[in-house]
Parts: C-alpha cells; sequence; structure tokens
C-alpha cells in the first residue's frame, strides 16, 4: 500500500485526491478513508498552510518589486529617453506567477442553480448541517463513518455474537482494538 506520509506531504502540496492517488498508486477512494482520520487531515491541513504562507511571502514580495518599479518609473519618465528598460522589468515582474491562490481555485465557474421545492412532509424527515448537504434521512445517518469506527464497530459486533473468524479478520487490521477486547473480556 502507499506510503502515508508521501500521501500527506503530496496533499498538503495542494495537489487534489485523484492527482495523489495517480502518483503513488492507490485509490482515491483510499486517500477519502485517510482523509476522514482527524489526525491525518489536520496534519494536510498544517501543511497545505504552510505552503499557502510560502506562497503569499513570495507573492508578497513580487508585489513590492512591482511597486518599486512602477515608484521609480513615474520618478525618472519625464527625463529617461529609454523607459523600455524600466517597462521591460515591469513586464516580466506583472507576469509572474502568483502562487498564494492555486489557478485551478482562482477560476471563475457559472453554475446554474435549481431550486427544487420539496413537500414540507417529506422535508421533515431529513436533517442537513450548515452548508445545506443533507446528513440524516429519518433516523438513519448518510453521513460516511470513518474507517476506523467502521472496523471498531464490526469488531465490537463480532465479538458480541461470538463470530471469532470474523474478529480475528478484522483484529489483523486493528491490533489496538484487540487488545481492548480481550481486556473487555477478563
Amino acid at each position: 500500500m502507499a506510503d502515508t506520509d508521501q500521501i500527506k506531504e503530496l496533499l498538503g502540496s495542494g495537489l487534489s485526491h485523484e492527482v495523489v492517488a495517480t502518483a503513488v498508486g492507490c485509490s482515491p477512494s483510499y486517500i477519502s478513508q485517510l482523509m476522514a482520520e482527524e489526525d491525518f487531515s489536520s496534519e494536510v491541513a498544517l501543511l497545505r498552510t504552510r505552503v499557502l504562507t510560502a506562497q503569499n511571502t513570495r507573492d508578497r514580495g513580487i508585489d513590492s518589486l512591482e511597486d518599486r518599479v512602477l515608484s521609480k518609473l513615474g520618478e525618472v519618465i519625464d527625463y529617461v529617453h529609454k523607459p523600455m528598460d524600466l517597462l521591460r522589468f515591469m513586464q516580466v515582474l506583472n507576469a509572474a506567477r502568483r502562487r498564494g491562490v492555486p489557478a485551478q481555485e482562482s477560476v471563475v465557474v457559472n453554475q446554474q442553480i435549481v431550486n427544487l421545492q420539496i413537500p414540507t412532509k417529506i422535508l421533515q424527515h431529513f436533517a442537513t448541517n450548515r452548508t445545506g448537504e443533507v446528513i440524516e434521512v429519518g433516523d438513519k445517518s448518510v453521513v460516511t463513518m470513518p474507517a476506523q469506527q467502521l472496523l471498531g464497530t464490526l469488531a465490537a459486533q463480532s465479538t458480541e455474537h461470538k463470530d471469532q473468524q470474523t474478529y480475528a479478520r478484522i483484529s489483523n487490521y486493528l491490533p489496538q482494538l484487540s487488545s481492548a477486547a480481550a481486556k473487555g473480556k477478563n
């Protein structure tokens, strides 16, 4: 399986899940499972913050140079017969790629929004979060369960049903659960 530290570094540099999955040879769903883990996703967020901070520092430096060239051009424009050198320098600085906001995030996408009118009787069965995403239908949650929690639930069910074969397979994935379950049996 792919190295999680390498995946974390690539995601932290701002690459998409699909690009990272292709680069390391795993599926995008595996990347999503890793991102569902709180520790992993917070480390990726910290790396992304560091990268963005460095990029913004560089952008401010380019902006500062551009301001200085504009100022200099303004001071000497009346006295210089060949301002092309300053203009070329200004052109190079102005064309410098700003990195603080990646190009794919700065593109404005025009999307058509369709408002659906759902009858109130049906709407009462849906629970949404702050962003309007449906998180519950009736009494069933539709939020993706983190892999760690799913395997923990399966391990607990296998010990309740005395299905030792299933429990043995699950405990191979989560050794910490097998030790916790062994303590619970004693």
